[in-house]
């Protein structure tokens, strides 16, 4: 179910991102030039880069139709897990101590902004 929009969405991305290599070349030619070995490495990494994504796609995300035989409350239980873990391992600067943790850190700014309004 995936595959279908990930696919065209990677391929939207080649074209933003082959973008400045088209812009480059064409002011190049313009001028009667040949466009720098960089421009034709940056669209062959590019490329390369999308169509690895591409695959990936194809091939890994039906792997993930295993989800739909487990069980629900296994795949939330493991997504508040994760959301426990990262919120414990991540660190924001805080103004008044060394370490804040995300939700810390969303709570309070919320708490101060509903005391502005």
């Amino acid at each position: 179910m995936l595959v279908t929009p990930a696919v065209p969405a990677t391929d939207a991305v080649r074209v933003l991102l082959l973008v400045p290599d088209l812009a480059v070349s064409r002011m190049f030619r313009r001028f009667d030039r040949v466009p720098p070995e960089v421009v034709y490495g940056y669209g062959s990494a590019v490329m390369a880069v999308v169509d690895a994504v591409q695959g990936f796609a194809r091939q890994g995300l039906p792997k993930l139709a295993i989800t739909r035989a487990a069980p629900r409350w296994l795949l939330i239980g493991a997504m508040v897990v994760g959301f426990l873990v990262w919120n414990g391992r991540e660190c924001l600067p805080a103004d008044t101590t060394a370490c804040v943790s995300p939700v810390d850190y969303w709570t309070t700014s919320l708490t101060t902004w509903a005391d502005t309004q």
